[in-house]
């Protein structure tokens, strides 16, 4: 068994232990929706793992069982020498969030929530049914997922294949590793994109590459640690070129788009802050 699957399997045990006769008694669990989230569910968990829950409210509760709820969920627990944690929100009504209306959605969406909601762990779901509400995900429709593409590419031209080199010349060594890495960073979450995946948080960023088809050689942009700048920035652009051609062969961007990413800022495009 390996650590992500440890601490599920944790993290289930403590709930039914400690948490679930608690709503059992106050007859809650048919109002709540309790799952795992954090680096266990996604299967990226390691020995300094915690074990993450969020509490999400389905259905009406009272004031009282409010007050209930915020102090079973307010204090951490421990199992086996692992935190055990429960984020807990009233104003959060799963399914209403996911069923919103799109366009406002796709207007206000956090991109990493996303990836987030399809690796939830369910453990008390009665009434909401995560894995229905999954598939209302989908992936996204065509016209966000250009913006989307087009958000990336401008970041990977403009931080990783011009302002990291123009630093680099300027012998600004800090300002160039700084605009390299944002730039790498959105051509890794373009080869998620690429592969109909959403993207994981920063910190994951690397790990779930090990998961999907990988055509652009980004792979050696994960090794550049110890590289001097010409060498990690020559790897960098070859997987840049192999990316300009993928986007003009599938016909994703148009041609002076991807050979001018200037031209994107005339055109709908969405550029996400990192975290």
């Amino acid at each position: 068994m390996n650590e992500s699957a440890r601490l599920i399997a944790l993290g289930k045990k403590q709930f039914e232990a400690e948490i679930l006769p608690e709503l059992e008694r106050q007859k809650l669990i048919d109002k709540i929706l309790v799952y795992l989230c954090g680096s266990a569910s996604l299967g990226f968990a390691d020995e300094n793992s915690d074990i993450d829950f969020d509490v999400l409210v389905s259905g009406k509760i009272t004031v009282d069982e409010y007050s209930f709820l915020r102090e079973i969920f307010a204090d951490d627990y421990q199992i086996e020498s692992k935190r055990v944690s429960y984020g807990f929100d009233l104003k959060k009504k799963f399914g209403e969030y996911l069923r919103s209306e799109r366009e406002n959605y796709w207007e206000d969406f956090n991109p990493y929530n996303l990836y987030m909601i399809n690796h939830y762990v369910p453990v008390l779901d009665i009434s909401v049914r995560l894995g229905e509400l999954k598939k209302e995900l989908g992936f996204y429709p065509k016209d966000i997922f250009i913006s989307v593409v087009r958000g990336l590419w401008i970041t990977v031209n403009d931080s990783g294949e011009y302002n990291s080199l123009q630093c680099f010349k300027r012998g600004n060594f800090i300002g160039a590793d700084i605009f390299f890495y944002r730039g790498v960073e959105a051509l890794l979450r373009l080869v998620f994109v690429m592969n109909d995946q959403y993207y994981p948080p920063t910190k994951w960023l690397s790990a779930g590459l090990q998961n999907i088809t990988n055509q652009f050689e980004t792979d050696k942009l994960l090794q550049t640690e110890d590289k001097k700048f010409e060498e990690k920035y020559a790897l960098f652009m070859q997987s840049y070129r192999l990316m300009s051609e993928y986007l003009i062969q599938n016909n994703i961007l148009e041609k002076e788009c991807v050979e001018n990413y200037g031209k994107n800022f005339a055109k709908d495009y969405y550029i996400f802050e990192t975290f």
